[in-house]
């Protein structure tokens, strides 16, 4: 139950703190910590591959294999692009018991007309443990103006089928939507259609309905209202549920409440709410979630904390469940990220927070090609390779010494080993092997001279 939220975290916050063009990752992997021993144990890998432009073609998902002792395949993503850049085909395998054998392959592939939009959408999946192919296919057709006008669908089972279905649009203005009508040709479903209608520039009223015979059925409705800067305030689904918004001074959204309809006493029930907190400098403080419900209760805090560059470098996370009964459950998670100079994460580390005490439980390393542009200066100065390593390294100062000190810190500025040269000797060989994983600030001092250089150990 603790693991839950963790791993789907580390992605808000590199999507939070990415300030910089991503560089070309070529692995991620992720590990777990055993409770007992506290040794690391393989969990699973994603590794990709990319063309000669820098676009990805190839991510491997692989996981941990216990009995095979290795990492098997799970599934497996190609990408093909045509001349300008465009994703033209995508293939998608899945793999039988972490085995080379392929159970099933889908494969997308996108046509574009002349001004670049999206023409054929088709979907091929193909079964190879019972043969069966299944296809569906999406066509477009747009206005002169560019607005999208029609949408045809098509599904076959092994070259047949008869679900296909079209879509219609009609628009007020360039591209307003005003109303959208599908129909099906097998006859036992139903038409339908939705109107839409707007105050201004804001959508208020989203209306469903489907032709039964003779009738026109309300299937759903949407309400939308904003205040007077066209922020969001409420979305309402009739006799489903029901979000209320709210905006600090700074225009920021400060708390979400949800209520569900209760068709027995014809009245809202609070299911939950979502409030956010901010620094004084406008980045995310804390978010904190509620839910209910009448079996249990549940109260998820995240609280974030910046390094000096921005970027969220420590995550605290509290987990209250309430059960029928009135048992509860609490639990604290912990999370930190690490960064390159360049603002990029490579590392994360998870912890639980228990009765006081703190145990790493999980992990994950990125490793990218080739180092960031704001090291390069550094490495000119002191060259390490292989960087990252998993233990041997040669360090190669960028200009003849005669003597020289070189000092290895781990990440938390604390002094682990001091290695003093020999006259005249450069390269000098190190192992980091007996060293944890984590970054490593290297140091090199000689007589009017002084340089530094980071090591990634994974």
């Amino acid at each position: 139950m603790k693991k839950r939220y963790v791993f789907p975290l580390m992605w808000l916050l590199i999507c939070l703190s990415a300030k910089a063009q991503q560089p070309l990752l070529t692995q991620d992997y992720y590990y777990t910590i055993d409770p007992a021993t506290q040794q690391k144990k393989p969990g699973y890998e994603n590794r990709y591959q990319y063309d000669a432009s820098g676009r990805i073609r190839i991510i491997q998902y692989n996981r941990w294999v216990e009995q095979k002792m290795k990492s098997g395949p799970v599934n497996r993503k190609e990408i093909e692009y045509d001349q300008l850049g465009r994703e033209v085909k995508v293939t998608y395998q899945d793999f039988l018991n972490y085995s080379d054998t392929v159970t099933s392959t889908r494969i997308i592939e996108t046509q574009y007309d002349g001004e670049g939009r999206v023409k054929v959408y088709a979907i091929t999946e193909m079964y190879y443990l019972n043969s069966d192919i299944y296809t569906s296919t999406f066509f477009y057709t747009y206005s002169p103006e560019g607005c999208l006008m029609q949408m045809d669908y098509q599904a076959r089972l092994n070259g047949t089928g008869s679900n296909d279905y079209t879509v219609l649009y009609t628009y007020d203005n360039p591209c307003r939507l005003v109303l959208k009508q599908t129909t099906f040709t097998e006859e036992s479903y139903n038409p339908t259609f939705e109107t839409f209608y707007y105050e201004g520039n804001n959508l208020v009223l989203n209306k469903a309905y489907s032709i039964q015979g003779t009738d026109t059925v309300l299937n759903y409705e949407y309400l939308y209202a904003y205040n007077e800067h066209n922020q969001k305030i409420t979305e309402q689904r009739t006799g489903s549920y029901l979000i209320e918004t709210s905006y600090d001074m700074e225009g920021r959204v400060s708390l979400i409440t949800n209520y569900t309809w209760n068709s027995l006493l014809s009245t809202w029930i609070l299911s939950g709410n979502t409030r956010n907190m901010y620094y004084t400098n406008g980045q995310l403080q804390e978010v904190s979630y509620e839910y209910f419900s009448p079996m249990n209760s549940l109260l998820f805090r995240l609280r974030y904390e910046y390094n000096d560059a921005g970027n969220v470098s420590r995550v605290l996370t509290y987990q209250k469940f309430t059960l029928q009964g009135g048992t509860i459950l609490e639990y604290n998670n912990e999370q930190l990220i690490y960064y390159r100079c360049d603002g990029v994460v490579v590392a994360n580390e998870f912890y639980s927070v228990e009765n006081g005490t703190r145990l790493l439980t999980s992990g994950n390393k990125i490793v990218y090609l080739g180092p960031a542009p704001c090291e390069q200066q550094a490495k000119q100065d002191l060259r390490i390779y292989p960087n990252p390593t998993t233990g041997p390294v040669t360090l190669m100062p960028a200009q003849p010494l005669e003597t020289f000190v070189i000092r290895v810190f781990n990440s938390s500025g604390q002094f682990i080993r001091e290695y003093t040269s020999e006259q005249g000797i450069s390269p000098v060989d190190m192992d980091f092997s007996e060293f944890p994983e984590g970054i490593y600030l290297i140091t090199l001092t000689a007589p009017g001279y002084a340089t530094s250089a980071r090591l990634v150990k994974i």
